[in-house]
């Protein structure tokens, strides 16, 4: 029993499905972050300049939305406030989402300054890194 009673057959499939499985979580991560505009390897610097822009707007939006409630309901309410609440945490991510972008940003013209290369290509998988 156990590992070593496994035919290499046996072996080789069991590391087929680990690349299966792998595969599909990599294709799900990577959906995840295109959702969110995260997906930095794919971006050139207008892209990301573009999300940027995009999460203002949401920013934006969310903040005149959440003032406007807060104002209206007075945060102690129950329910409302907690939608406030919801609101004012959906724009601290987006500011998230563009400090990440802003430094890809760093990051890329740092190496051009470095290596002499293009800042605008697309970037290393950051997701490798940790």
């Amino acid at each position: 029993m156990g590992l070593f009673d496994k035919s290499a057959e046996q072996l080789a499939k069991e590391d087929e499905r680990q690349k299966t499985v792998k595969d599909r979580n990599r294709e799900a991560q990577d959906a995840e972050l295109q959702k969110h505009g995260m997906l930095l390897e794919d971006y050139d610097v207008d892209t990301l300049r573009s999300k940027n822009s995009e999460s203002l707007r949401i920013i934006a939006h969310e903040s005149g939305f959440a003032n406007s409630v807060g104002r209206a309901i007075g945060i102690s309410v129950g329910d409302p406030a907690d939608k406030v609440e919801i609101n004012l945490l959906k724009m601290l991510t987006q500011q998230n989402f563009i400090v990440i972008r802003q430094n890809e940003q760093i990051i890329r013209l740092l190496e051009k300054s470095a290596d002499g290369e293009s800042a605008t290509a697309p970037h290393r998988d950051l997701r490798t890194l940790g």
